[in-house]
């Protein structure tokens, strides 16, 4: 009897190691111009830089290079809410063309792609590419109010998963790791014009 589970043992490890095989072969996508690419570089940087990429007593980094300097802060900073105001920094530094269009707003993620004919609502077969910027729901984090809750950068996309950089989660800038189609609180993706 033991001999017959030896051909199903190991026609199982077969069928594991060739889909190990698949999925490392699968490709992981790129971004889709220099400027997308350079955009994931600002945001790793801005991850790794932990002189500003933290709320100083309700002062951010982010906000004051969108808004000016806010009374209280250090030089160049400000306050307020600054997803938006992290994804509008990256997005500049970057090059992206029209990446002044962004403002305080999560939102002016979205409008932004509407504008440039680049934006991929979440229940579209689009697969996010590195650069662009994911546009979270009405309500995902948030009390619903009729706009969008929050933004970030796609810093990576592979077999479904999406890597994301992100400024104001948990008071500073985060690098997150999920699914978005199972996460359900994704409105969609903007990718930069161009």
């Amino acid at each position: 009897m033991a001999r017959r589970r030896w051909p199903v043992v190991g026609a199982v490890v077969v069928a594991v190691g060739l889909a190990a095989v698949a999925v490392l072969a699968w490709p992981v996508s790129s971004p889709a111009s220099a400027a997308a690419g350079r955009a994931v570089e600002v945001a790793e940087t801005e991850l790794d830089d932990a002189g500003r990429n933290h709320q100083v007593d309700d002062c951010i980094f982010y906000s004051g290079q969108a808004r000016g300097q806010a009374k209280g802060c250090p030089a160049g900073w400000s306050r307020g809410p600054w997803c938006a105001d992290f994804a509008r920094y990256v997005w500049k530094g970057a090059g992206v063309p029209g990446a002044d269009e962004l403002d305080s707003w999560a939102r002016s993620g979205r409008k932004y792609g509407e504008r440039h004919g680049t934006w991929h609502p979440a229940d579209s077969d689009y697969t996010p590419r590195p650069g662009d910027l994911i546009v979270y729901r009405d309500g995902a984090f948030e009390v619903p109010d009729g706009a969008s809750d929050h933004v970030g950068v796609v810093v990576a996309a592979h077999l479904g998963w999406v890597s994301t950089v992100e400024g104001n989660v948990t008071g500073g800038v985060t690098e997150r790791r999920f699914v978005p189609r199972v996460a359900g609180t994704i409105e969609g993706f903007a990718s930069p014009a161009g």
